[in-house]
C-alpha cells in the first residue's frame, strides 16, 4: 500500500518506512527518478500530539470509516462482547482531524496517545485506492499533515488484536456495521464522504458499544451492504425506509423458513393423528402471512420488545396523518406504513414527511438490537 503525494507537478508514490521521534512517520520513495532532482526520497507525516510508541510491536487491525461533519473531539472507546453483559474494550474510534490537533479533550490521555500512534501508522500502511484520499502536496520541507491526505470526515477504527484474543471476542466489521451506522459511521470507500447523507444525534458518552449481528443470521454481509452502500447515501426518506424494511424482510424470510421446517418435522411426528395434523397445517398457513412473521420477530425471535415505545409513538403519529388506525403491536403500526409507501407512494401527504423521517430514525435505533438478539425459539 502507498500514499500518493504531489511533488512539484509530479505524483509520486511513497510507502511507510519507520517512525522517528523527531521527524515523525517517515515515508520513502523507492523509485527516485534521477531526471527529477526535486523529488524527495523521504517525506514526513507529523502530528502535534505527544505520541506514545509503547504499542509499537503489538498487532492491530484498522478500518476506515467516515461520519458526516465529524468534530475532532468525537473520540470514543469501542466496547463489544459476545454477551452484552460482559462488554470489553477492544479499540478506539478516532477522527483523522483529531490526530492533527492537540486541542481536544484526549490530547493528553495516555491510553489514547498509544492508540493514536498506531492509528496513524496503520492508516499510512493501509492507505489504498479503495478508500477516498486527497492528492496531498508536499512542500519544500518534506512535511505532510495527515489531514492533507485524508478527507476531513475520515475516521479510523483501530482494534487491538491482542485484546480480542485476551477477551475471547471476535470482531467483524460487517457484523458491527448496524451499531456503527446507528451512530453515523459508514464504511469508507472510494466515494467522496461528501456524498453521504446519513446523520446522527451527538453521542454524549465516552464510549460506543458494538452489538454484533447474531451468529444465526448467515447473510449478514447483505445487511452491511444495504446500510453502507445504499442507505447511508440516500437522502429520500421513502427509500431510506425501503432499505431498512429490506433488513426486516430478510429476518422474516428466515423466520418463515425456520417455522416451516419445524412444523414439517412436527407434521411427520404426528402424521397418524388427523386432528393434530389439521392444527399443524393451520399453523403453516398462518406462518406464511407477513403480519404474523412481524409478530414472531418481536415476540419470539428477538428481545427488543421493551425498546419499541418511541418507534410505536412515531409510527402512530404517521398513521394518523395517513388516515390509518394506530396500532398497539409491532405488526399493527409498522406493516400499514410499509403498505402505504409500497402501494400508495403518490398519495403520501407532504405534511407527513417529517413524521416519516422520525420513523426512519427510530428504525435505525432498534435495528442493531433486532439483529444482535435474533435467535431461534423452540417451535
Amino acid at each position: 500500500m502507498s500514499v500518493l503525494l504531489k511533488i512539484n507537478s509530479d505524483s509520486i508514490e511513497y510507502t511507510y518506512s519507520r517512525y522517528d521521534t523527531d521527524k515523525g512517520f517517515i515515508l520513502t520513495n523507492q523509485t527516485i527518478d534521477p531526471e527529477l532532482p526535486d523529488n524527495k526520497d523521504e517525506v514526513y507525516i507529523t502530528s502535534p500530539l505527544k505520541l506514545d510508541t509503547d504499542f509499537n510491536e503489538k498487532d492491530f487491525e484498522i478500518h476506515f470509516l467516515t461520519k458526516k461533519d465529524i468534530k475532532e473531539n468525537e473520540i470514543f472507546q469501542i466496547y463489544t462482547a459476545n454477551d452484552p453483559r460482559d462488554k470489553k474494550r477492544v479499540g478506539w474510534l478516532i477522527p483523522t482531524n483529531s490526530l492533527d490537533s492537540d486541542q481536544h479533550d484526549y490530547s493528553e490521555n495516555p491510553h489514547f496517545l498509544k492508540y493514536a500512534y498506531k492509528a496513524i501508522e496503520e492508516a499510512i500502511i493501509h492507505a489504498s485506492p479503495d478508500i477516498y484520499m486527497h492528492l496531498a502536496t508536499c512542500d519544500s520541507s518534506g512535511r505532510v499533515n495527515l489531514s492533507d491526505i485524508f478527507h476531513k470526515n475520515t475516521v479510523i477504527l483501530i482494534i487491538s488484536k491482542e485484546t480480542l484474543v485476551e477477551n475471547q471476542v471476535e470482531f467483524d466489521i460487517d457484523k458491527a456495521s448496524p451499531s456503527l451506522i446507528k451512530h453515523g459511521y459508514v464504511k469508507l470507500t472510494s466515494n467522496s464522504p461528501d456524498t453521504i447523507w446519513l446523520t446522527s444525534d451527538p453521542h454524549n458518552l465516552e464510549s460506543i458499544f458494538i452489538t454484533p449481528i447474531s451468529e444465526n443470521i448467515q447473510n449478514y454481509q447483505l445487511v452491511s451492504e444495504l446500510l453502507n452502500s445504499s442507505f447511508a447515501y440516500e437522502k429520500n426518506s421513502f427509500f431510506q425506509f425501503f432499505f431498512l424494511y429490506q433488513i426486516i424482510e430478510l429476518l422474516m424470510d428466515d423466520i418463515f423458513q425456520n417455522q416451516q421446517n419445524a412444523l414439517v418435522d412436527k407434521l411427520i411426528e404426528i402424521r397418524s393423528d388427523s386432528g393434530k395434523v389439521k392444527d399443524v397445517l393451520e399453523n403453516i398457513n398462518k406462518s406464511v402471512k407477513e403480519k404474523k412473521r412481524l409478530s414472531l420477530l418481536i415476540d419470539d425471535y428477538t428481545t427488543t420488545k421493551s425498546e419499541l415505545e418511541a418507534l410505536k409513538e412515531n409510527c402512530n403519529q404517521l398513521l394518523r396523518h395517513l388516515d390509518r388506525e394506530p396500532g398497539k403491536e409491532f405488526h399493527e403500526y409498522l406493516y400499514p406504513i410499509r403498505n402505504f409507501i409500497f402501494h400508495q407512494y403518490r398519495d403520501f401527504p407532504e405534511i407527513a414527511r417529517t413524521n416519516l423521517d422520525h420513523v426512519v430514525k427510530e428504525l435505525i435505533d432498534i435495528i442493531p438490537g433486532l439483529l444482535s438478539t435474533y435467535s431461534y425459539p423452540r417451535v
